[in-house]
């Protein structure tokens, strides 16, 4: 599979970084950055974001740091906030939207073509690269920027955590993809087609090493989410500095 060049983001989103997009007036309230089903998914559903954490709640110690990753976010919304930095960011000349399962993939293996996040096997010694527990009813958490510079490392394309940490949604939605049926840039990659979603990297809540196989690819509702699922973003540059059209 060749992809189109493009920058992808070295951390997951973090809560930080969707507070102002909740804080906006022409942010997450926005009718122009969902797609029709997921602005009648907004109409009857509230959002569970942990960027919505406040230092009271039991949870904000482990989910609700600004340098964390923010994590119960559904497709939607995490659809919603790439639209919406694209118009705060963008100027025309860029487009930050979710990775397609190409893109991602090609991201989180590096130019070595690894097979997890930092390497092409893993061993139990290897096992403490990676922010992820074989028992998923320990008390672990996400990991903020911060620790993570201090305790991790990245790829050689820069990229922390394409194995563990957070789950991360893809712009794809789910379909099976092999050498008779190869994977296509399709419409598949679009906004409004409608279907599951992928996601890839495992998470700190994987239970199996077999999670973090960055080959590995799970599928769920755009209106799902969870407390091991966020997203990261990547940028592609506009032809000619033309508006981003969806």
């Amino acid at each position: 599979v060749h992809v189109t060049a493009f920058f992808a983001s070295a951390f997951e989103v973090t809560n930080g970084e969707f507070r102002r997009f909740l804080a906006d007036p022409q942010g997450y309230g926005a009718r122009e950055h969902w797609t029709a089903e997921g602005w009648r998914w907004k109409l009857r559903d509230s959002s569970q974001a942990t960027a919505l954490l406040t230092p009271a709640d039991a949870d904000f110690a482990r989910f609700g740091h600004d340098d964390h990753p923010v994590v119960l976010v559904t497709w939607f919304e995490a659809n919603a906030y790439a639209r919406w930095l694209t118009r705060q960011l963008g100027g025309d000349r860029w487009l930050f939207r979710l990775p397609t399962e190409a893109e991602w993939e090609k991201a989180a293996r590096g130019p070595d073509g690894f097979d997890y996040g930092l390497g092409t096997t893993l061993s139990e010694p290897e096992a403490g690269l990676y922010n992820w527990r074989k028992n998923p009813g320990a008390d672990v958490t996400v990991v903020g920027f911060a620790e993570t510079t201090r305790r991790f490392r990245p790829n050689r394309y820069g990229l922390y955590h394409a194995s563990g940490n957070a789950g991360e949604w893809i712009q794809s939605v789910s379909r099976p993809h092999n050498r008779k049926r190869p994977y296509r840039d399709d419409d598949r990659n679009l906004d409004e087609t409608p279907g599951m979603r992928t996601t890839r990297g495992g998470s700190w809540y994987s239970a199996t090493t077999s999670r973090l196989h960055l080959a590995y690819r799970e599928e769920f509702q755009p209106e799902l989410s969870s407390n091991d699922l966020g997203f990261r973003l990547v940028a592609l540059p506009l032809p000619g500095g033309a508006p981003a059209r969806r």
